[in-house]
C-alpha cells in the first residue's frame, strides 16, 4: 500500500480513536512516522519506505555488505 492511500486510513482510525476517547500511544507514533514519510516525499512509495523515515530520525545510514 502506498503512503498517501493509507493517509485516508490512518484519518479514518484516528478520527474513531477520538471519538471514543481511548488513548492509543502506538497510533500516535506510527501516524507520526507516516506523516514525516509524507513530508520527506515518499507519498508514492509502499508503506515499508517508512524505514527510511526511522533511519534518518536515528541519524543511521546502512552500509553494504562487502
Amino acid at each position: 500500500m502506498k503512503i498517501d492511500i493509507l493517509e485516508k486510513n490512518l484519518d479514518i482510525v484516528g478520527n474513531y480513536i477520538n471519538q471514543v476517547c481511548v488513548k492509543a500511544p502506538l497510533f500516535a507514533a506510527k501516524k507520526e512516522r507516516y506523516q514525516k514519510g509524507l513530508l520527506n516525499g515518499l507519498a508514492t512509495e509502499v508503506t515499508a519506505s517508512v524505514c527510511q523515515v526511522r533511519e534518518d530520525m536515528a541519524g543511521f545510514k546502512w552500509e553494504p555488505c562487502t
